[in-house]
């Protein structure tokens, strides 16, 4: 299982954020194992986990 971390970005809201990784993750038909925000200093950021390499890749060049 492979884990790509994304920092949550700055003026942009948790909502938004969450909305545009859902619909890219619909758009690409890829199913993370799992999704679920972190602790990343004052900011929140998301941890999701692949169980395929080429998906946390398209993932990570798109989002980390």
């Amino acid at each position: 299982m492979l884990t790509v971390t994304v920092r949550q970005p700055t003026g942009i809201s948790l909502t938004q954020t969450m909305g545009a990784i859902r619909t890219w993750l619909d758009i690409e038909g890829i199913e993370p194992v799992a999704f679920q925000p972190v602790a990343m200093g004052s900011r929140i950021g998301f941890e999701l986990r692949f169980a395929s390499e080429d998906d946390a890749d398209l993932f990570g060049q798109e989002f980390a």
